[in-house]
């Protein structure tokens, strides 16, 4: 948007930087007037093309918005956690493709990975069958991969890591700490 401002000030400087002032150069020249010189409007032109650059170059970094390519967006914002589940052994997700399995739309949550028997498998295609033991690693939102853990079929890979520690004398607690939490770079 900047550069589209300062080429249509830069219009204003010569007779042919605009399809306007060539109208208006032809326009006189009918009508039995000297046409437009080539710099003629360059002595009113310049200093206005001056002054609206450096308003253009004061005000664009205020005014716009802050633009992140696809790769910074995507790593800040829209995949902000990640999880990995196991396919049930003969759980009702075991044999069936990814899209079948309700797996491949879900609100939030995206299936990047699968791991099998030491392979990985990225992307994951639709029709990528599931077997019992897969380890699927979902990215997106925390509070929406909360709901995997819902999901029939599917385990967390980490229960055998939690089901240690959350007995009669520990109790186990999870917490997400955001990017813009005053909590980031704090120890406990």
């Amino acid at each position: 948007m900047p550069l589209s401002f300062a080429v249509i000030l830069g219009g204003v400087v010569t007779a042919i930087g605009t399809s306007t002032n060539l109208v208006v150069s032809g326009l006189l020249e009918a009508h039995g007037l000297e046409p437009i010189g080539l710099f003629e409007i360059g002595k009113l032109g310049l200093p206005v093309a001056a002054v609206g650059l450096a308003l253009i170059v004061w005000f664009a970094p205020i005014l716009l918005p802050d633009r992140r390519g696809p790769r910074r967006e995507f790593a800040e914002d829209l995949r902000e956690f990640a999880v990995s589940m196991l396919v049930a052994p003969q759980g009702p997700l075991d044999g069936k493709p990814v899209e079948a399995g309700g797996l491949r739309h879900l609100r939030g949550v995206f299936l990047v990975a699968i791991e099998r028997e030491g392979e990985r498998i990225a992307p994951v295609a639709p029709t990528s069958v599931l077997h019992g033991g897969d380890r699927l690693t979902f990215v997106g939102r925390a509070d929406l991969i909360v709901d995997l853990q819902r999901a029939r079929g599917l385990a967390s890979a980490e229960r055998q890591h939690i089901e240690g520690l959350d007995s009669a004398d520990h109790t186990f607690f999870e917490a997400v700490v955001g990017q813009t939490s005053p909590l980031v770079g704090s120890t406990l």
